[in-house]
């Protein structure tokens, strides 16, 4: 989600096995700044319980949703101030080491669950 909407990595700067551990350890990039809708989508997607996170095909509805959605509302207005906020931070080039917030720890075990993931199908509709 973070990538999707900010269009960079959000934690480009580190290297894939420091990130696991960190991720385990309940660091999650900040959403400061973002509207409360997309705060709230975020941090469902981060629920440690993956039957709370959405799927795929629930985040692609809701997103093109919200894509067109009328334009004279409030999370229209939020979206756009946020456009702008991430629009300077990108040109300012803001992403550090820095735009990363803790919430809470995770055992090794977790971490280890999610390499018996296996590969799935999504069908994104057009």
């Amino acid at each position: 989600m973070y990538e999707v909407l900010f269009d960079v990595r959000p934690f480009g700067d580190i290297d894939e096995d420091t990130l696991a551990g960190r991720i385990c350890e309940g660091e999650r990039a900040k959403t400061q700044n973002m509207p409360p809708s997309i705060i709230e989508l975020i941090e469902c997607c981060w629920d440690a319980d993956p039957s709370k996170r959405p799927s795929a095909e629930d985040l692609c509805k809701i997103l093109n949703a919200w894509k067109n959605y009328v334009y004279d509302t409030q999370l229209h207005r939020e979206i756009k101030a946020f456009e702008l906020v991430k629009k300077n931070k990108k040109e300012a080039n803001l992403y550090t080491d820095q735009d990363i917030s803790t919430t809470s720890i995770l055992s090794t075990s977790q971490l280890l669950l999610t390499r018996k993931s296996k590969l799935i199908d999504i069908k994104i509709p057009k």
